[in-house]
């Protein structure tokens, strides 16, 4: 093994993609010969045991969230009338279990003793029930926070309901629960990563039918948060059933939120075939998010959420309309979602033109493509090193008395790293909060000497940043680390 880069992530890297080549979609082919038996590859690196033993872990990762995403493409892959509600929840229970998560299926009367119209309301023009899949992760010894809550849409057919799509192209709308599979498939590698915080999959599941009872444009739904929805184009499911699924993660204790879905099609005009949409609040958590995917392979670009976006939503009848026209049709799809989120950190992933590859590269053959796996493990596997130290570490010194600031971080670049933690140090921690203490003005009414009582705190500031932001993230190793601070 050799390149340029550490010798971990290259192993990774190569495990992942040769993991992914073993993919075959060709599943109901009954004439064509069955595919070559993978073969066995031996991974060759240079050092003694340690580095044996590194490239040797690496390799497992890198098996584990390849083997996650082709179950991922496997499920997407699956035609509608075989992958119904019933059958993915099935199915996505035993991907999950198997690696130890807890999976409870909710079924059509659980889902309204729960108050989910908006579920419902999508899943009435179908004669399949809908299923609403939870999953828990819960590691021994894991913090009561954060808690990573993952959301996933599962709309396992859709034909756009009322407002019908067109015929061309509608066949590839079995894969419109490719949010769901990357929730599912990534609760597994969390587990077999053995991640060290507490995650929570959530993935309502129906299809979009044109049936009899089906909801039509001009209804009005309730849904589970309470607010009211004016259905405007029944096409503009997969938010209705995401707002009720990200209610339910925040009543199971999630403190962060992402949610998956093949959205819009107006992401797809904004950013083509390559990329993934992000959309979220507040910034920090969404860089979080950019920089894990990124590292992850899934590729996304973030997106203006501006709160003036919401007015593109307004109803005369209800709380809020379920489409605001063709304008920024998805950033209004996101600020539909942000309602039902309480104000927690959230990050939403509009995956509809990643979902699905429609030509074969060398890295990627045609079909589902598994987008997001990666992402939503990492972020469970590593979320110890950034999440706590947000949610714990600026929490307690605020209460200090301290003003938050954003600052930029120095570090040398021999920092060194476990591997699994989804941000290199310097990323992570570039995005925590600098802490300074006062102003000028406050320093001078706390002492009468004014130099002595700066360099009190400062030293009382250097222990409270190493104590509450670096000891927490005992998965990195802290190798030549200088931090650069600034006081006033």
């Amino acid at each position: 093994m050799r390149g340029q880069g550490e010798l971990a992530l290259l192993a990774q890297a190569a495990a992942e993609g040769l993991t992914l080549a073993e993919f075959h979609g060709g599943t109901y082919k009954t004439t064509d010969p069955a595919p070559a038996p993978v073969p066995s590859w031996t991974v060759v690196v240079e050092g003694g045991d340690a580095a044996v033993k590194k490239a040797a872990d690496a390799v497992t990762r890198g098996r584990i969230l390849g083997e996650a995403s082709n179950l991922a493409r496997g499920l997407s892959n699956e035609p509608g009338n075989t992958l119904t509600p019933r059958e993915f929840a099935k199915r996505a229970s035993a991907i999950a279990s198997e690696a130890g998560v807890q999976v409870d299926i909710l079924d059509e009367r659980e889902i309204e003793r729960l108050g989910m119209g908006m579920l419902l309301g999508v899943a009435r023009g179908s004669v399949e029930p809908p299923r609403l899949m939870v999953f828990r992760y819960d590691p021994p010894g894991a913090p009561s926070t954060p808690v990573l809550g993952l959301v996933g849409k599962g709309i396992t057919f859709d034909t756009g309901g009322i407002s019908i799509k067109p015929a061309d192209g509608m066949e590839k709308m079995k894969d419109d629960m490719a949010g769901g599979a990357a929730v599912a498939c990534a609760m597994r590698a969390i587990a077999l990563l053995k991640a060290p915080i507490r995650v929570i999959g959530i993935v309502p599941a129906t299809e979009n039918m044109p049936g009899g009872k089906a909801i039509k444009p001009g209804d009005v739904l309730k849904s589970a948060e309470g607010k009211t929805v004016e259905v405007i184009n029944t096409d503009a499911e997969g938010r209705l059933i995401l707002g009720d699924g990200l209610w339910y993660a925040r009543q199971l204790g999630a403190t962060h939120l992402v949610d998956v879905a093949t959205l819009t099609g107006a992401c797809v005009v904004a950013l083509g075939k390559i990329t993934s949409g992000l959309y979220g609040t507040p910034d920090e958590w969404v860089e979080q998010v950019r920089v894990v995917a990124n590292r992850a392979g899934d590729r996304v670009w973030p997106m203006p959420v501006f709160d003036e976006y919401k007015d593109q939503l307004k109803s005369d009848i209800a709380d809020l309309t379920n489409t605001g026209g063709r304008p920024a049709g998805s950033i209004t799809a996101a600020m539909f979602l942000k309602e039902f989120t309480g104000g927690l950190p959230w990050a939403h992933l509009d995956i509809a033109g990643t979902a699905w590859a429609d030509e074969a590269k060398p890295y990627l053959p045609k079909g589902a493509s598994g987008v997001a796996v990666r992402t939503l493990a990492e972020l469970g596997d590593g979320g110890r090193a950034v999440l706590d130290a947000i949610e714990q570490a600026v929490r307690s010194l605020k209460r200090d008395g301290a003003h938050v600031l954003q600052r930029r971080l120095i570090f040398s670049d021999g920092v060194e790293q476990r591997l699994g933690d989804p941000l290199t140090v310097g990323v992570a921690f570039h995005q925590l909060c600098f802490l300074r203490i006062g102003h000028e003005r406050d320093l001078r009414k706390r002492a009468g000497h004014r130099g002595a009582d700066q360099h009190h705190k400062r030293r009382l500031l250097h222990a409270k940043v190493f104590h509450r932001l670096v000891r927490p993230a005992q998965t990195v190793h802290h190798r030549a680390l200088h931090l650069r601070r600034e006081l006033a």
